[in-house]
């Protein structure tokens, strides 16, 4: 295709840095208060991260939950180079220490496909308020 028809880059992936474009629909309902993943991530995998490592940030999740979510990710895609603060937020969770030394993992890292279509969902959506 040629460079000249690609739409620009008009947005950065919060999680990794990489730029993106957002069509305007989107940036529009922004000011809606409506958010799509695109108004956040490149890709729906950056966006399941950086959910999961906010949830983990606040304390709605474990890192039992976000080693899931990752290892989950992992099966069909490779891991992004994390930028600040997801870079500090992702070495916490799987247990390396600033000095470069690494804990042993929470859980290690899953290395059959599943079976079921189901399975590859990496989390629930959770009830807020009870």
């Amino acid at each position: 295709m040629r460079q000249e028809l690609l739409p620009k880059a008009n947005a950065t992936c919060k999680v990794c840095g990489n730029p993106y474009y957002v069509c305007t629909n989107c940036l529009k309902y922004r000011d809606r208060g409506i958010y799509g993943w695109k108004l956040v991530a490149d890709t729906p995998q950056c966006y399941q991260m950086y959910m999961v490592m906010n949830q983990y940030k606040e304390g709605t999740a474990t890192k039992e939950d976000a080693v899931k979510v990752f290892n989950a990710i992992q099966q069909y895609a490779s891991l992004p180079e994390f930028i600040e603060p997801y870079k500090e937020i992702y070495a916490e969770i799987i247990g390396i220490k600033p000095e470069g030394k690494q804990e042993e993992p929470v859980v290690e890292a899953v290395k059959t496909v599943p079976e079921k279509k189901e399975q590859y969902r990496p989390y629930k959506k959770q009830k807020y308020g009870k």
